[in-house]
């Protein structure tokens, strides 16, 4: 049994596990930016706040973030606990071991960071540990990072400490006797509130921690390690200053506002503001990268990211890039790797693409960067002239998941004739980011040498941009594909059964026109809670239900459709819902999408599995590729018919 730790020191190391995991999270998203944030296990609200603020941006500068929370547990709270196996699995980002949660526990918390970067994120090029009553500016930190041109080792930064004096007093709260810490002075070490390393320096604090008796306060522990690896913590290009009013006022037009703030709590800003007194407040230099709560006064009953008075200010006097139009960041270019051609002859001269245009304006949270002039960079340009296919069937899947591609290859995907109807299946993806974006770039071209269904564009693939996919399917469709008599749309994670897809199609006779079919939504309510996956603010769409729409699992279309959708983007502003964007467009050309002629082989949430019910359905959602592949497999095994 491990020896219990005196008051100075925490139980670390200890054989603690995790309850709550994300152990392939890393692995999926290949993240650039990997931002841990401590969090009592009860405080759901700092968790939501953060997940509508800085926490959402998934995407900065061409940059993958992945944002995770990390608690620990509370003995004997069942409710709590199911609440926060809820959560997980709602939102997918929460992190528990089963260390006991507390203030004087906050090393072992971040001690179990650190194993937990080690062990799950190696390939992830920075690590971030964030107090959850900061705010933080994304922008500006993916800035400072990508401006160290090359990948740091032993690199960590942020409001570095020198000198600070081992306190004695036994009243403090930080009071550490000579005993446990005889020296007068802490090495330096990076304030807690915030600080980046490297991801090379998790293993290195791990093993180092052996040999040091951690200490209960954190921050100054981590320093005391980097000590001993030899390792100074490095002051941020800009460590940030308090400015006074006139210079913020001045800067303002650098400065960009949440686009998620709702007319509601902008009236109570300005209220807030007009109420506020300014004189011998310090205000945070809107170039900082993180700015604590602790640091400054502010009104808890506002929003927490009314962090002082000036940020209310800055929301009050700044307008929303969403509402406004006036507030534009600069351009952006997206890279534009060799375009692959893997169709033509190696003697035949391939045309170099020009390079992309610069992008306009960035779109904000809730709208999509289409139209721009995307391009294929790895593309199929005569497989349907050659192939002649019935029915096009296109698998939206980021490029990294090269298990979904090989297990739809093996099962439905691999059946290229059905009846006499011949089935064309292709895969459509976008740029991955991340220090294996070469490496994966030529795995990708490999892949589609050997199997030519890889269709890739020059967007940055991501959640948030699943519209620019689908129209960049339309667009392809549209270009490449005209004389098939079907489209189909399928998600990766959807089994096909294809007679039944095939029986179907065949059954419309003659082939219509305008014809979209699928599990059509109707009424669909627009969510305006802004806590919720789906959250689209009144100012981006007023309705309070969208167009009907068939469901993005899976959907057939005509191939009349992707012009005249791509022609009707033109002048609609889409959202990054892409099924509800399609419904959209639907009701602007006239078009009334079309319910099967059984609805019920459209399954979202099916039931246990049955092999004689799964044979009768056309597309039915499933939990990961291996369920996938079971059951396909069975459905299509010789013995016992149904």
């Amino acid at each position: 049994m491990a020896k219990k730790t005196g008051n100075p020191h925490v139980a670390y190391p200890q054989n603690y596990r995790f309850i709550l995991d994300q152990p392939h999270k890393c692995e999926q998203q290949k993240p650039f930016m990997v931002i841990i944030v401590p969090v009592a296990p009860q405080n759901i609200e700092a968790r939501n706040a953060i997940r509508i603020t800085w926490g959402s941006e998934e995407l900065v500068r061409d940059k993958l973030v992945l944002v995770l929370f990390l608690l620990g547990s509370q003995s004997g709270n069942e409710t709590l606990q199911e609440q926060l196996q809820n959560e997980s699995e709602e939102y997918q980002d929460l992190l528990q071991s089963n260390f006991l949660d507390s203030y004087r526990n906050l090393t072992i918390k971040t001690l179990v960071m650190m194993e937990w970067l080690n062990r799950n994120c190696p390939q992830a090029s920075y690590g971030a540990k964030v107090d959850a009553d900061v705010l933080l500016n994304m922008k500006n930190l993916l800035h400072m990072l990508v401006s160290l041109k090359s990948l740091q080792r032993n690199y960590i930064t942020g409001l570095v400490l020198s000198g600070n004096t081992v306190l004695r007093d036994p009243s403090s709260k930080f009071f550490v006797p000579h005993e446990v810490y005889p020296k007068p002075r802490y090495p330096p070490y990076p304030l807690g509130m915030c600080y980046i390393f490297s991801m090379d320096l998790p293993e290195k604090i791990l093993h180092i921690s052996r040999h040091i008796k951690p200490i209960f306060i954190e921050d100054a522990y981590l320093g005391m390690c980097l000590k001993s690896l030899g390792i100074a913590p490095k002051k941020p290009p800009n460590i940030g200053q308090n400015i006074d009013l006139d210079a913020l006022l001045d800067s303002l037009i650098e400065l960009k506002c949440w686009a998620w703030l709702s007319k509601r709590q902008e009236r109570e800003t300005q209220k807030h503001a007009s109420q506020t007194r300014f004189r011998g407040v310090h205000l945070v230099s809107p170039r900082l990268v993180c700015v604590s709560s602790r640091q400054m006064s502010y009104n808890k009953s506002f929003l927490v990211f009314l962090l002082v008075p000036g940020t209310a200010l800055l929301l009050y006097l700044c307008y929303s890039p969403m509402t406004s139009g006036q507030n534009k960041k600069e351009p952006q270019i997206y890279p534009l790797p060799k375009r692959q051609n893997t169709t033509a002859s190696s003697k035949d001269p391939v045309n170099e693409e020009p390079e992309i245009d610069t992008v306009q304006e960035e779109p904000g949270l809730y709208h999509v960067a289409y139209p721009r002039k995307y391009k294929f960079i790895i593309d199929q340009p005569t497989i349907c002239e050659q192939q002649k296919p019935f029915m096009v069937i296109m698998v939206p899947v980021p490029p990294w998941d090269a298990e979904a591609r090989s297990g739809i290859r093996r099962t439905w995907g691999g059946e290229k004739l059905i009846g006499d109807k011949v089935v064309l299946v292709l895969f459509i993806m976008g740029l991955h980011s991340g220090n294996d974006q070469e490496t994966l770039q030529q795995k990708l071209q490999n892949e589609s040498q050997q199997y030519q269904d890889l269709l890739q564009s020059n967007f940055l693939d991501s959640y948030k941009n699943l519209t620019i996919k689908t129209m960049m399917m339309m667009e392809w469709l549209n270009r490449s594909c005209q004389q098939a008599f079907f489209a189909v749309k399928v998600d990766a994670d959807v089994l096909i059964n294809m007679n039944n897809l095939i029986n179907m199609l065949v059954s419309l006779n003659p082939v219509p026109t305008n014809y979209m079919t699928g599990l059509v939504w109707y009424g669909n309510v627009v969510i305006r809670n802004p806590f919720n996956k789906f959250y689209v603010p009144y100012d981006v769409y007023p309705r309070d239900t969208y167009p009907p729409y068939p469901l993005g699992m899976c959907y057939i279309i005509s191939l009349d459709l992707p012009q005249k959708f791509i022609q009707e983007s033109k002048h609609i502003k889409p959202i990054f819902i892409e099924d509800a964007h399609l419904g959209i467009c639907l009701e602007r050309l006239g078009i009334v999408p079309t319910n099967p002629p059984n609805i019920e082989q459209f399954v979202v949430t099916p039931p246990q599995y049955s092999r004689c019910y799964y044979s009768g359905l056309i597309a039915i959602l499933t939990d990961n590729t291996n369920q996938m592949t079971t059951y396909w497999k069975d459905i299509h095994s010789t013995s016992n018919p149904c």
